[in-house]
């Protein structure tokens, strides 16, 4: 697996753990060889949280706001959580299955509170699995998770806040990429 991740700002230790893990590698204070799921345990959410949920049956027409109400991609996931600007933390539950060929421009980081891309239900023994190639073998590339920042939103010196968990991310040029642009002394 090629994981290629351009950063020019501080991650979460939980993103680069999962990283790392997926790439073999060991965390700092993660014994190596560890399962994923003990190199990068989920978290519960702190105090108040925006919750979305998706499927791979689900409908980007639907609310998202329920298990009922599934949502089918992450673009729309992000539709939504800027429209609604929570001032809280947000989790996007994302049930086990394949998701294919999905690429997302996420817009929002919020200095104290956690986006948490986590697998749902967290007990599930599958996980979900975002593939640039589906069946039919229309292989795209590209860049799966794509973090764009602007200076007017963000300064450079705080963590993004972003912690993916349980995910697996394959057949994509670049699964994560952060860009954007910094103010202050983080240039």
């Amino acid at each position: 697996m090629h994981l290629s991740i351009r950063v020019w700002n501080k991650l979460r230790p939980v993103l680069m753990a999962g990283v790392l893990a997926q790439a073999g590698t060991a965390a700092p204070g993660r014994a190596a060889g560890g399962s994923p799921e003990t190199a990068l345990d989920w978290e519960p959410p702190r105090g108040e949280v925006f919750v979305l949920y998706l499927a791979p049956d689900g409908r980007d027409a639907n609310s998202g706001l329920l298990p009922e109400e599934l949502l089918l991609t992450l673009g729309r996931a992000s539709e939504i959580v800027r429209a609604e600007e929570p001032e809280s933390e947000v989790e996007i539950r994302i049930a086990p299955g394949r998701y294919d060929n999905q690429r997302v421009t996420w817009r929002r980081t919020h200095p104290e509170y956690r986006t948490v891309f986590t697998r749902w239900p967290h007990h599930a023994s599958d996980r979900p699995v975002f593939d640039g190639c589906p069946p039919e073998g229309d292989c795209r590339g590209g860049t799966w998770f794509q973090m764009s920042i602007f200076a007017n939103t963000f300064s450079g010196t705080e963590p993004t806040n972003l912690e993916f968990v349980h995910l697996e991310v394959r057949n994509y040029q670049t699964a994560i990429v952060i860009t954007g642009e910094m103010t202050g002394s983080g240039r």
